[in-house]
């Protein structure tokens, strides 16, 4: 029966459509050369052209009245095909406020309505179910596309990272060889104070080290968190199609990404011209209290305390 009344319809469908739009008629106005167009189709073409979109006839735009009948007929039509629905789909979900399938989509407010919601959402556009589950799905999906190349970004980010921990080793290697051979050259009265500049760079290595593992471990964990957007986001794409609108707001809320970008720290490696930079001088410059200079006999020595 609901099958027949719905093939029996088809004919007054495509009466009551507007043939701008090719929806049936929301708020339908009257031309003077006797078409009818949607309000809001009729309001966008006369901001492009003055003439009507069928006939191509121009009219003055103060001449334009509201077709109450065919206003009256085409909520009649909907709230036939609305009753049909239901009783074709017992179980599909209903507008809480008027108890009607939701069968459009609102672009602006980002949740789908009934068609008793239009009067709402006058000035917003409105889809079909199918078509406002194709654009929440473009935006999910370009989300997801945002996360997988951040990950891709992080994990260059934490190998670039790995890498330059072992260079800051070989670094340190270097740094310490040279020191090293600086101070073997100055003999073994310099043994104390080798002693202390390689505490030094050991202290600076380990800084170094472990800022970079601190970085390494924020990187994962914001990696881990992106992951956990991207498998959160690509379950509700596959949801049903009026779960995910309905979960549409909340799942964005839940992924939205605040924390800043993470970056290569501009201060990781070490300063080496703070360990060997002038070394003999300032060895030499630090010795001056250790030096005596006997002006009658011209002997130098070394005081060692």
């Amino acid at each position: 029966m609901a099958e027949n009344m719905e093939e029996d319809s088809l004919p007054l469908r495509e009466d009551l459509t507007c043939p701008v739009c090719q929806g049936i008629f929301r708020d339908p106005v009257l031309l003077p050369c006797s078409h009818s167009f949607c309000r809001e189709c009729e309001q966008s073409n006369w901001k492009f052209s003055k003439n009507c979109p069928l006939c191509r006839e121009s009219y003055e735009q103060n001449r334009v009245v509201g077709n109450l009948a065919l206003k009256n007929t085409s909520e009649s039509f909907l709230r036939q095909l609305n009753l049909l629905t239901v009783q074709n789909q017992p179980n599909a979900e209903l507008c809480n406020l008027h108890l009607k399938p939701l069968d459009l989509y609102c672009e602006k407010d980002e949740e789908p309505v009934c068609v008793d919601c239009v009067s709402q959402h006058s000035m917003h556009r409105l889809w079909s179910v199918r078509d406002g589950t194709a654009i929440c799905k473009k935006e999910l999906g370009f989300k997801v596309q945002i996360f997988e190349k951040k990950v891709s970004s992080y994990k260059k980010l934490t190998k670039k990272i790995s890498n330059t921990v072992e260079y800051i080793k070989h670094q340190a290697g270097e740094t310490e060889q040279k020191i090293k051979a600086e101070f073997e050259r100055l003999h073994q009265w310099l043994y104390q104070e080798e002693t202390k500049r390689l505490e030094a760079l050991s202290h600076d290595e380990k800084d170094k080290i472990d800022y970079m593992h601190r970085v390494i471990e924020m990187t994962n964990s914001d990696i881990a968190t992106i992951t956990e957007y991207i498998e959160t986001l690509k379950k509700e794409m596959g949801n049903e199609d009026l779960l995910l609108l309905k979960n549409f707001q909340k799942v964005k809320r839940e992924t939205e990404w605040i924390e800043p970008e993470q970056g290569f720290p501009y201060d990781a490696l070490i300063n080496v011209g703070k360990h060997v930079g002038s070394l003999g001088y300032k060895i030499w410059k630090d010795m001056k209290a250790h030096v005596k200079y006997c002006k009658y006999i011209n002997i130098i020595w070394i005081s060692w305390k």
